[in-house]
């Protein structure tokens, strides 16, 4: 099963709780990519954007951000002498790998879970505080499991809402205990206004496991290579997608 880590240190950090919610998706976006691909990469700020489902000026906004919070190491893309365009250098994503240990306590995130959040994003049916929302969950859930060894959970309210720095937090679980993914839904939960009792927690499989998440995997790649793409012919741009070159 393919994961990347949610540490204590950045989930329950002051400082990148206060980001916006489009900035705390990127950030997790980059991480997942660093830890996948086992360190530093090239993506261009397009690609970002449309994997994220957000727009180029977004993801250059998040990046800033990140760096100025010593989260990201990354070397901005620029077009050579020759006119050819260069890809943003990811020379680190803070927390994104686990060494030895050194990252405990975290909780594991499915990179396929995540990738079904931005499916949603980029067909317009989440947003990015839906996705910021979720990925507490799944923290808090992963945290009290290491603890209690159960698959019911409860969250506090106002401790959500601190976290997530989103005042709309319980009307967001709301909408997540009631979005279908892969004809499923996530959970199913109770709210007494205080606290949120969430039970009935289900993801999807892994690709490298179930069929059915291999074949949606292989329709959402397909859609987001055809749209950088589009895009790239608009513009006039050569695209060799996923590559050190744009």
């Amino acid at each position: 099963m393919r994961f990347f880590p949610l540490p204590k240190k950045v989930m329950e950090n002051k400082e990148f709780c206060s980001l916006t919610p489009a900035t705390k998706v990127v950030y997790w976006f980059l991480a997942a990519e660093y830890n996948i691909r086992g360190g530093s990469f090239f993506l261009s700020d397009l690609e970002v954007a449309v994997r994220v489902g957000v727009s180029e000026k977004t993801v250059s906004r998040a990046r800033l951000s990140l760096e100025e919070s010593g989260l990201l190491h990354a070397l901005r893309g620029f077009r050579t002498p020759e006119g050819r365009r260069r890809a943003t250098e990811y020379r680190e994503v803070k927390y994104a790998r686990v060494h030895g240990g050194k990252l405990s306590p975290f909780a594991q995130m499915r990179y396929h879970t995540f990738q079904s959040l931005l499916h949603g994003v980029r067909h317009s049916e989440l947003h990015p505080q839906d996705v910021v929302v979720y990925m507490y969950l799944a923290y808090w859930r992963h945290m009290l499991q290491l603890v209690r060894g159960e698959d019911q959970f409860y969250f506090p309210t106002a401790k959500l809402r601190l976290l997530t720095g989103l005042e709309s937090a319980s009307q967001i679980v709301r909408k997540l205990a009631d979005w279908p993914v892969c004809r499923r839904y996530f959970f199913s939960f109770f709210n007494n206004y205080q606290v949120l009792y969430i039970e009935g927690w289900w993801e999807p499989g892994d690709p490298d496991e179930d069929p059915q998440s291999r074949r949606e995997s292989k329709i959402w790649e397909d859609e987001i290579l055809g749209e950088i793409w589009e895009i790239r012919e608009e513009r006039g741009w050569v695209s060799p997608s996923r590559s050190e070159e744009e």
